[in-house]
């Protein structure tokens, strides 16, 4: 949705050009900024084969907390055998959909080798991504990707964030204030000054908390 200049703002968000500035960096360096977080009872085959493409995964065989997640901008989680902190016999269906909901700028990345049960799929309805056991390195390292790409693209970052501040009625002549200080950083190169985006709006700063700090970590790099 696109908020109309009626503010007679300097910046909006058709003003960027979100892959023209992702080519500004290198891929090597976005995959080692978007941390990868692999959550499996069982070995990931990929594990190894998925460094070797050079992204920065980690692999956990289960956590007992949703905040274990936190540090990791990309989750991929099995559906089975995993997440039984929390209680639930649907185990990491139900797992998903919680990280999802706590933090909904993740990219989630359910799998298994059965996502057709009913209950199931009302769980991993949330996730960004469902993928099949046994699915190619080659089609993995595709979904990775177009995920790390994705998370550092601002303008739909933003497309995200506009959306989520429409949700908590946010008002629009705020989001148009708000999308010319984000386009306004992103043009001037100027990444830290994001983090003055989050005001006294309970709702506002805990939506760019959760979404901010990876930009400003991963544009950083740009003209490096």
């Amino acid at each position: 949705m696109k908020l109309f200049n009626l503010y007679h703002l300097n910046y909006q968000i058709s003003d960027l050009n979100g892959e023209q500035i992702l080519k500004e960096i290198t891929l090597a360096k976005l995959k080692r900024e978007v941390d990868i977080l692999v959550i499996d009872d069982e070995d990931f085959p990929l594990l190894d084969d998925l460094k070797k493409h050079e992204f920065s995964i980690e692999y956990k065989k289960d956590i007992t907390s949703l905040r274990d997640v936190e540090p990791y901008s990309i989750v991929l989680c099995d559906i089975h055998g995993v997440g039984k902190f929390l209680g639930s016999d649907k185990e990491g269906a139900y797992l998903v959909s919680q990280i999802k909901e706590k933090y909904p700028y993740k990219i989630v990345v359910s799998y298994t080798a059965d996502t057709t049960g009913p209950d199931v799929q009302k769980y991993l309805h949330s996730a960004d991504n469902v993928m099949a056991k046994g699915t190619s390195i080659e089609d993995w390292a595709e979904l990775l990707t177009e995920s790390v790409k994705k998370i550092a693209n601002p303008v739909q970052v933003w497309k995200k964030l506009q959306t989520d501040l429409l949700k908590e009625n946010v008002s629009t002549r705020e989001i148009a204030l708000l999308e010319d200080k984000f386009v306004k950083a992103i043009k001037t190169g100027r990444y830290e000054s994001l983090k003055k985006l989050s005001n006294d709006n309970n709702s506002i700063s805990k939506i760019l908390e959760q979404s901010i700090p990876l930009l400003i970590k991963v544009l950083g790099f740009i003209g490096q």
